[in-house]
């Protein structure tokens, strides 16, 4: 699970002496958790609509299920920092990358069609009728072959799926929004409940129980 912490120095700072100024300064945090999951939650939505797969085919609306995965936030630290999980199983292997290894099977199998994205081998040839055949690859390195279909035309063959011991992911660095836009937006936000509680203050009218 991937946790987001926002605590630079300034950004805590401005925070804490916003707050000092109102009397009910737990309504400044809570306006800033809700900000940090709103645009977290925008940030992967507006992904969605921008990072289809190149294939095409099937998607798996993977960065909707991310959107759907942010959590509550927490308080944490002193009192001072705001803790929102992202709790997706895949997402922190999109935000930083790296190895992955077939564990259950010999071999991973990437899809490289259109028909095969988003689709298991199995899945593949129940759906499409098409059958699945070998292409050995004896060369050093990752690969160990390919999966390949004859076209229904009966007029040669296509790859579907290249299978490998192991695959490199480079981490992805827009999987997270900006953090300076995103730091602007929490501390926008804290500055405009604080300036709203110390306005209904200042006319003697008793603020609400909670400030969205």
């Amino acid at each position: 699970m991937i946790s987001v912490q926002i605590t630079d120095n300034g950004l805590v700072a401005r925070i804490a002496e916003l707050s000092s100024q109102v009397k009910r300064p737990v309504a400044i945090a809570k306006a800033v958790q809700r900000e940090g999951v709103l645009q977290l939650k925008a940030h992967f939505i507006t992904k969605e609509s921008t990072d289809a797969n190149k294939l095409g085919g099937k998607r798996q609306h993977f960065w909707r299920q991310v959107s759907a995965s942010v959590n509550r936030p927490e308080i944490a630290g002193d009192g001072n920092q705001v803790v929102i999980r992202i709790s997706h199983p895949l997402f922190a292997q999109k935000l930083f990358g790296g190895e992955i290894y077939a564990k259950n099977a010999k071999a991973l199998t990437i899809p490289v069609s259109k028909e095969s994205y988003g689709r298991t081998t199995k899945v593949f040839e129940a759906e499409t009728g098409l059958k699945l055949f070998v292409i050995r690859h004896r060369g050093e390195g990752q690969g160990t072959g390919l999966l390949a279909s004859a076209n229904k035309k009966g007029n040669g063959i296509t790859v579907r799926y290249l299978l490998r011991t192991h695959v490199h992911q480079e981490p992805d660095p827009t999987a997270l929004p900006d953090m300076d836009t995103f730091r602007g937006q929490l501390l926008a936000r804290a500055e405009t409940v604080a300036a709203r509680l110390v306005r209904r203050a200042n006319s003697g009218s008793n603020p609400p129980t909670d400030i969205p």
